[in-house]
C-alpha cells in the first residue's frame, strides 16, 4: 500500500510490545548474577582461539588457506596426544609449521583473544569503552 498503513500497524504493534517488555528487562539485568567460575573455565578452552593462531600466522607471513590447516593439524596432534594445544612440545609445533616458533608461541589467553581485537566495534577494552562513551554520547 502506498500510504505504508500496513507497514504503520506493525511497527506500532512492535513499539507496543517493545514498552510492554522495557520494564521486565531492566528489572532482570538489575537482578543478573553470573556464575562466574563455569565461565572462566569455559573461555579456557584453547580450541576457541584456533583463529587467533592462523592469524598470528598471517601476521607472520603464512598465507591464511596455509594456516587454517596448520592449525587444524595443531588440533588433531593435541587431540591424539591428550593434552591442550599449549601443553603441546614445541616438537610439535614446530611440525605444525616452522613460524610457529618464530617469535615464540602464541598467547592462547582468552584475555589476549579480547583484547587482539581493536579495531571500532571490537572486543578489546579500549574498543568496548570507546563503544560505551559513544553510546552515552548519543543517549545524552
Amino acid at each position: 500500500n502506498k500510504d505504508l498503513q500496513e507497514d504503520k500497524r506493525l511497527l506500532f504493534s512492535a513499539l507496543d510490545a517493545l514498552f510492554a517488555l522495557l520494564p521486565a528487562t531492566r528489572e532482570t539485568v538489575a537482578q543478573l548474577r553470573f556464575n562466574e567460575q563455569p565461565l572462566a573455565d569455559a573461555v579456557n578452552d584453547e580450541s576457541l582461539v584456533a583463529t587467533d593462531i592462523a592469524d598470528e600466522l598471517v601476521r607472520r607471513g603464512v598465507p591464511f588457506r596455509e594456516a587454517h590447516g596448520v592449525v587444524g593439524r595443531l588440533l588433531r596432534a593435541a587431540d591424539a596426544a591428550g593434552c591442550s594445544v599449549s601443553e603441546l612440545p614445541d616438537a610439535a609445533w614446530g611440525a605444525a609449521h616452522p613460524k610457529l616458533l618464530e617469535g615464540g608461541r602464541p598467547d592462547l589467553s582468552a584475555l589476549a583473544s579480547v583484547e587482539a581485537r581493536a579495531v571500532p566495534g571490537a572486543t578489546s577494552r579500549q574498543a568496548v569503552l570507546a563503544q560505551i562513551t559513544q553510546a552515552r554520547s548519543r543517549l545524552g
